[in-house]
């Protein structure tokens, strides 16, 4: 297996933890953009997006326990693991697990 093959497996697994203990959203239909990276690390891999690298960053709306308004959370992602993000979703998803909107 290549050191990207192996990176990549390393990234999913992160994501899927994160996923999974509720540190990363799931995907759900939020507003994507993207760009050229501005050195932010990623949410998923605490990397940094260079600038050399597409950020896609992701606004994720988090309810406030004390409020009624939400709070917009901008999540920046690699390119790479903006699309490992949408698949492991879609893997909590059919498992019922935690992490994936709608799901406790």
């Amino acid at each position: 297996m290549s050191d990207d093959a192996h990176a990549s497996q390393a990234h999913r697994r992160l994501i899927a933890e994160r996923l999974r203990t509720g540190a990363l959203p799931g995907y759900g239909g939020q507003r994507t953009f993207g760009g050229p990276g501005e050195g932010m690390p990623c949410a998923c891999c605490d990397e940094p997006i260079s600038r050399a690298d597409v950020q896609y960053d992701v606004d994720h709306r988090e309810a406030q326990q004390l409020a009624a308004a939400e709070q917009v959370r901008s999540l920046p992602m690699h390119l790479h693991c903006y699309r490992l993000w949408v698949e492991e979703s879609s893997h909590c998803s059919d498992r019922g697990q935690p992490g994936h909107p709608g799901q406790p």
